[in-house]
């Protein structure tokens, strides 16, 4: 059963990458809007709160997709559910969420960053 743990942990890892990577283009397509609304006074903070919100919801997308899969196949299987199911499914969907939380914190970094100055003024 070890190889359940690295196939799920592999997983994960896949998924924050994924994460990663799409928040990281999504700062540098919306710049200029980030520059935005850095000028009309969202705060740093405010700007990485957002990133990680859409993050989270990410994973929280991805982790309900995936245990809604996961619960279906089981049944097409066995033709049954066992009542751990509910209690494996909300923790994949939480580790998942977590998961797209963490991934999303360097790209809200990124984007508290960007000087809205520079981002108004480059297109």
């Amino acid at each position: 059963q070890g190889f359940h743990y690295a196939i799920a942990g592999i997983s994960l890892g896949l998924a924050a990458l994924s994460i990663i990577n799409s928040q990281l283009t999504s700062v540098m397509e919306r710049r200029q809007e980030i520059g935005v609304l850095k000028a009309v006074g969202w705060r740093t903070q405010s700007v990485a709160r957002l990133f990680v919100s859409e993050g989270s919801l990410l994973g929280l997308t991805g982790g309900t997709v995936g245990a809604l899969l996961g619960s279906a196949i089981y049944f097409g299987l066995y033709q049954e559910l066992p009542a751990s199911m509910a209690v494996i499914s909300l923790a994949a969907i939480g580790a998942a969420t977590l998961a797209g939380a963490l991934a999303a914190l360097h790209p809200a970094n990124v984007a508290a960053r960007v000087p809205p100055a520079d981002a108004v003024r480059h297109e």
